[in-house]
């Protein structure tokens, strides 16, 4: 049992010192495949800076930059997180048309720059800086100047 135990410590110690380690790559295929069809798919015409991978104790996660200077990130099943774009508005396709409707109509003239989301809903932050919070049913509950 005190040698289980010792084994169990000595395991439990080394994810701990490894994690919080990122991996630094240009290597594509280090990412899941779902976000490699992504990036094909919407940012073909973007050249891959690097990607940097961050372990925790149970996931990964993948922030890949382009040469643009723009960025998107995944999480471990290669869904998309966040994107950010730095001198034009994020890829439509990626904005839920009632969240886009309500920034054409509320914020006249403003891009999208940034948009992030996770089990709570979706926020966004406009060319003008403010950012917007939306829950799951793409309702503005909160706005930060």
């Amino acid at each position: 049992m005190k040698k289980a135990f010792i084994i169990l410590l000595g395991l439990s110690s080394f994810s701990i010192a490894n994690a919080g380690r990122d991996i630094i790559t240009q290597n594509v295929n280090e990412l899941p495949e779902k976000a490699r069809t992504t990036l094909k798919e919407q940012f073909s015409n973007e050249e891959v800076s690097f990607i940097k991978i961050d372990r925790d104790f149970i996931r990964k996660s993948y922030e890949v930059q382009f040469v643009s200077g723009n960025e998107v990130a995944f999480n471990n099943k290669g869904e998309w997180t966040e994107i950010e774009f730095d001198k034009s508005s994020v890829p439509a396709t990626f904005i839920p048309s009632d969240i886009q409707k309500l920034v054409d109509s509320m914020f006249k003239g403003q891009q999208i720059r940034k948009i992030e989301k996770d089990m709570y809903g979706h926020e966004i932050e406009l060319s003008d800086g403010r950012d917007l919070k939306f829950d799951k049913k793409n309702r503005l509950f909160k706005m930060d100047d």
